[in-house]
């Protein structure tokens, strides 16, 4: 098995956000919390999300994000948002287990979303674009409750590399999952898991309890 140093740098890169992510995605718990009480989740399971983007975008664009970090994307576009730091962005979407196998949503029919979801494998990457400078790193940051009908625990992060866009009712093809908040921050674990075909595929265990629900 090999090792190219993509899943580093990515590791790398989060790592310096998790802090503010960590900060970011308690106060979107709490608010969106305090603002939807007494809206059943069960009835309207969209609302929270939807709630949750729209603050967690606004902490995001007001704080002081570190240094080449961005808050980037279409807000107006159903709560879009993108964060960026040189060479990478991280698309910033609910998990559902419930609804994704892997709990990855797929791309679906938006042309932009299908480019952002291809990608090449971080293997391959290293040499795939021009003079051998790797391309661009597009990544999705997933988020969920720990507890859906427990929401005031908080909620679990992780970050996906997607080589695919997925269709309804099946995973989306990934090469990283990686968890990035928590309690505690940011993870410092890996597990590699390789394939027959000698390619290197990062997983992470993430239990069906814990992923639950919109």
């Amino acid at each position: 098995m090999s090792n190219n140093g993509m899943p580093e740098r990515i590791k790398s890169a989060i790592s310096v956000i998790a802090p503010q992510l960590t900060e970011v995605m308690a106060v979107g718990v709490a608010e969106s919390e305090r603002r939807c009480a007494g809206i059943k989740h069960n009835i309207h399971p969209y609302l929270r999300p939807s709630m949750m983007r729209a603050i967690v975008h606004g902490e995001l664009v007001t704080r002081m994000l570190p240094e080449g970090w961005d808050v980037v994307g279409k807000s107006r576009q159903n709560g879009q948002i993108l964060l960026a730091c040189p060479d990478m962005s991280f698309r910033f979407l609910k998990e559902n287990i419930r609804l994704h196998p892997g709990g990855t949503p797929p791309a679906g029919h938006n042309i932009a979303r299908k480019a952002y979801y291809r990608n090449p494998l971080l293997e391959a990457n290293l040499f795939s674009g021009d003079e051998g400078i790797p391309e661009p790193i597009r990544a999705i940051i997933l988020w969920d409750w720990i507890d859906r009908d427990d929401r005031d625990r908080g909620v679990t992060s992780r970050v996906v590399h997607t080589i695919g866009e997925g269709s309804w009712g099946s995973a989306v093809p990934c090469d990283l999952s990686l968890p990035v908040v928590n309690e505690t921050g940011f993870y410092e674990h890996l597990q590699f898991d390789g394939d027959d075909e000698d390619v290197d595929f990062f997983q992470a265990s993430i239990s069906e309890q814990e992923n639950a629900g919109a």
